[in-house]
């Protein structure tokens, strides 16, 4: 079904979900409703720049391939405001597309992993209270992205979560963060510290640059991690 540029299905619950963006509208508004259906779903892909899925998926599935040709004909959107009733931004939502900011509504609770993989332009971005998980590559090669602000719900950033994010400076980890995954912030060239929250209990293998300091609590589980993989380090003031 088509609403305007924006093709949608109707779910099961009554809801809506965006699958697909065909305007030429570089900025654009998601309705909060159509039909008289609250959108809540920022589908899979669907604001995807079909070049950018082609290299985050080598050897492409048939229903990968098929979208990425699409998305080849897509304009890549610079700004996109989304309405609060949405609760979901689904995997792949927003490959390669080129806006500097983005914000996501207080009511998103569910972000997809690689939702803004290869988002250059993207520099700052805040995660609303809700989100209790950053997934694997979701910001990935957002190689403009300076300061991540996470909420103090998140427990797990996931693998390759901010692989490749160049210019990132800044990260503050949530004191009840228990797992970091692997490569989750490997060639972050910019990032020289981090603290990392002593809930932390499992840290994936080159999570970090080898010449990036880990802050930690004597006797953490942090502290042993970094002894383990070289990691230079330095203690907390207590």
């Amino acid at each position: 079904m088509l609403h305007e540029d924006f093709e949608y299905e109707i779910r099961n619950d009554g809801t809506v979900e965006i699958t697909e963006y065909w305007g030429k509208e570089k900025e654009l508004v998601v309705p909060g409703e159509i039909d008289g259906h609250p959108v809540t779903t920022i589908g899979w892909a669907s604001f995807a720049v079909g070049s950018e899925l082609d290299l985050l998926y080598e050897g492409l599935s048939e229903e990968m391939a098929d979208a990425a040709g699409q998305g080849a004909y897509r304009t890549v959107v610079t700004k996109v405001e989304l309405p609060d009733s949405v609760t979901e931004i689904a995997d792949e939502a927003f490959v390669g597309c080129a806006f500097q900011q983005f914000v996501i509504p207080e009511s998103v609770t569910c972000i997809g992993s690689n939702a803004f993989w290869g988002c250059e332009n993207l520099a700052k971005i805040r995660i609303p209270e809700g989100v209790l998980e950053i997934k694997d590559r979701t910001f990935a090669w957002c190689t403009a992205l300076t300061k991540a602000e996470l909420p103090d719900g998140v427990t797990k950033i996931g693998h390759y979560a901010f692989h490749g994010c160049t210019s990132l400076t800044a990260v503050e980890l949530p004191e009840g963060m228990t797992e970091i995954g692997e490569n989750a912030f490997k060639y972050c060239a910019a990032l020289k510290e981090i603290e990392i929250p002593d809930s932390v209990n499992c840290i994936g293998n080159r999570a970090f640059r080898p010449d990036v300091t880990l802050v930690v609590k004597p006797g953490s589980y942090a502290e042993g991690y970094a002894k383990q993989k070289g990691y230079p380090y330095k203690l907390k003031k207590s």
